[in-house]
């Protein structure tokens, strides 16, 4: 508390604007509003506070609040009277991650300019009706550590301004989140039928990504409730997406984090998010690029996944500018000759790409990024380009490559012909063979004869 109270009046001795009391063991909070009245940021993270402080409702041009790594369960117990001071109007982020919130912030709810609130790593359960209706001012938004599927889609639906959405570290994967989906889908009042957007049922159900076996009349889906009520859930197809109303409160999505879950391919429903420019996938257990349409992406981390190769890379990220596939399962990348240069000619934006810890050898074929200017590789069995030529970073990678580009075709062209040599050569052999004998066949009938 001492050091709390030195910190605070040096911060009002000094004029400053923000105040750090992280890490000071406290459980009570000093009187910031009457003590340094125009504080604007503050960071009380990693104390032992065990309810939001009434105090700080007193506080009414502060913009930043950091109460991460607490112990804060809800309210504190004199927030009735603390909030008709009308404090925190001006506050603009809050992060409560790391505590022990069982129920949603509503408190905070009425805080008119409040755009980014993060609650990950705490044991919050499915909202209550409305969830997080009333935040509508938020574009910021962090769920993580724990949350159920259906937690996180009832949100998703609630959240109609949002710009940036952390979902990191729920152990979520791809058959939960159809599985939540689709029961979202069928409860709510726009379930069946057409729905808010006038998409019908067959869009719900995938639209034109569902195999056609897999789609079904009106009255045999009718059926299929009526059985599904009366015996467990049955295996929803992985093609049933999330609700459309769901989807469209995600339209202006512009960041998205789907970090450390469970996810083994992301859903083509994620082409929906149209506006979307950052994607973290990292930390996942998929084994292919993902095939998405999005046009805006510019950035899309995919590390420490189990990614073999980029077949198709550059038909699904062709606008991309920063790409990290480090920690992968990456041996080799894709080719390029004279006629076609390959799939990184074609990344005509990528200018950062990260390729560490795999076990690629050859990584010629990334100087044909037309606008790449920084290249990480390290942690791979890399021998061509040369070692010497390795050393002098990417722009000499880039010379040497198109120095030799001729002898890197011939040496192609090369390996070609000798592929269909030996291809020749076995089938001629294999004629042979069958000639002599047939040949053998004939004079055997004529001894016999």
């Amino acid at each position: 508390w001492g050091e709390a109270e030195a910190r605070s009046r040096r911060a009002r001795e000094e004029g400053r604007r923000e105040l750090s009391l992280s890490s000071l063991s406290l459980r009570t909070v000093p009187g910031l509003s009457l003590l340094l009245p125009l504080l604007e940021q503050l960071d009380l993270s990693h104390n032992d506070l065990s309810s939001f402080p009434d105090e700080l409702w007193g506080m009414q041009v502060l913009r930043v609040l950091n109460l991460s790594g607490n112990r804060i369960e809800g309210v504190g117990r004199h927030y009735s009277d603390a909030r008709k001071q009308i404090g925190l109007f001006r506050c603009e982020s809050i992060d409560l991650s790391s505590n022990q919130l069982q129920d949603w912030p509503t408190f905070l709810s009425n805080l008119p300019k409040l755009h980014s609130l993060v609650l990950s790593a705490n044991p919050l359960g499915t909202p209550s009706e409305g969830g997080l209706a009333k935040f509508t001012s938020l574009t910021e938004l962090g769920l993580g550590a724990g949350l159920t599927s259906e937690a996180v889609l009832s949100c998703l639906r609630s959240c109609p301004a949002l710009e940036s959405l952390t979902l990191e570290n729920n152990g979520i994967g791809r058959a939960e989140w159809m599985v939540a989906a689709d029961h979202l889908h069928r409860e709510s009042p726009e379930g069946r039928g057409v729905g808010d957007s006038g998409v019908a049922d067959s869009e719900y159900q995938g639209g034109d990504d569902v195999d056609p076996a897999h789609r079904s009349t009106g009255a045999e889906a009718k059926d299929r409730d009526l059985t599904r009520s009366a015996d467990r859930p049955e295996p929803v197809d992985p093609n049933i997406v999330l609700s459309w109303k769901a989807i469209g409160s995600m339209y202006w999505v512009k960041t998205l984090n789907l970090s450390r879950n469970q996810l083994n391919c992301v859903p083509k429903l994620f082409s929906r998010f149209t506006n979307l420019e950052s994607l973290n996938l990292s930390n996942n257990v998929i084994n292919r690029v993902p095939e998405l349409e999005l046009p805006a992406l510019k950035k899309i981390d995919l590390s420490h996944n189990l990614i073999s190769d980029l077949d198709g890379i550059d038909k699904h990220f062709h606008g991309i500018q920063d790409l990290n596939i480090s920690w992968n399962k990456l041996v080799s990348l894709p080719r390029f000759e004279m006629q076609d240069e390959g799939s990184f000619s074609r990344l005509t934006a990528l200018q950062d790409l990260d390729l560490s810890s795999n076990a690629i050898k050859d990584i010629r074929a990334v100087a044909m990024c037309p606008v790449l200017t920084r290249l990480f590789f390290k942690n791979n069995p890399v021998c061509s380009p040369p070692k010497d030529v390795l050393e002098g970073g990417l722009s000499t990678i880039q010379n040497w490559v198109r120095t030799n580009r001729q002898a890197v075709i011939q040496e192609h062209d090369q390996r070609r012909k000798q592929e269909e040599e030996e291809k020749k050569r076995l089938h001629d052999e294999e004629m042979e063979a069958r000639y002599k004998k047939l040949l053998q066949e004939l004079d055997d009938d004529d001894d016999k004869d």
